[in-house]
C-alpha cells in the first residue's frame, strides 16, 4: 500500500527525513475484522510494514506513539498492551 499510494495519490504513510521516519495516521485497513482486538492487531502490522518500507527495522526503533481509540474498553486496552509488548 505504501508505494501504490505514493504513485497514485502522491501520498506516503511513512517518510524518511534524515535519520528519522515520520508516520501518518494508521487504522486497520486491509483484512478488516469486526472485532476491535483484531483491528488493533492489523493496525500494528500495517505500521510495521510502512516503517520497514521506509527503511526502518520496524517497531523496535519506535520511541513514541500517539494512540486514539473510539472504543477503549478492557478488551481494547488488553489488545494494545499485547501488541506494545511484542
Amino acid at each position: 500500500f505504501g508505494e501504490a499510494n505514493r504513485q497514485s495519490y502522491w501520498y506516503s504513510s511513512a517518510v524518511r527525513a534524515g535519520d528519522q521516519i515520520h508516520r501518518a495516521g494508521q487504522d486497520a485497513i486491509y483484512n478488516i475484522s469486526k472485532l476491535v482486538p483484531e483491528q488493533i492487531e492489523q493496525a500494528f502490522v500495517n505500521v510495521d510494514t510502512a516503517l520497514k518500507g521506509a527503511g526502518s527495522k520496524g517497531w523496535p526503533q519506535v520511541y513514541r506513539i500517539n494512540s486514539y481509540h473510539i472504543q477503549l474498553d478492557q478488551e481494547a486496552q488488553d489488545a494494545m498492551v499485547r501488541n506494545l509488548k511484542k
